[in-house]
């Protein structure tokens, strides 16, 4: 089952890391369908932290946060070929991510939508 999302409504899109030497941090750009904003994404023993900056984003907005965290991971899920079941990334997610865990139940919400 599909949602039918209102036209006008700001939207994660894709998110693009442009590398550079540093083992750190890397720099991103997150693309959304109302805008787009650069953002330091910091390295992790797990990989890039692009949840916190991403999160931060759209909470300084006052965009709808969980819809488009639903929205990233589907794309993560989708780019990176992950092929488990979108509930449990979700959950992986919200393990890793204090901002995520924030966020978790309503996320799994919008989940149950799609």
């Amino acid at each position: 089952m599909r949602v039918r999302i209102p036209p006008g409504l700001p939207m994660f899109q894709e998110y693009i890391v442009n590398y550079n030497a540093s083992k750190t941090s890397q720099s991103c750009i997150l693309i959304d369908s109302e805008f787009e904003e650069n953002f330091i994404a910091v390295s992790t023993p797990t990989g890039l932290d692009i949840f916190t900056p991403i999160i931060k984003i759209y909470e300084e907005r006052e965009l709808n946060v969980p819809f488009n965290l639903v929205k990233l991971c589907v794309y993560l899920n989708e780019r990176f070929l992950f092929k488990i079941p979108l509930k449990e990334v979700i959950k992986s997610f919200a393990k890793e991510n204090i901002l995520f865990a924030k966020y978790k139940k309503d996320t799994e919400k919008y989940f149950v939508l799609l």
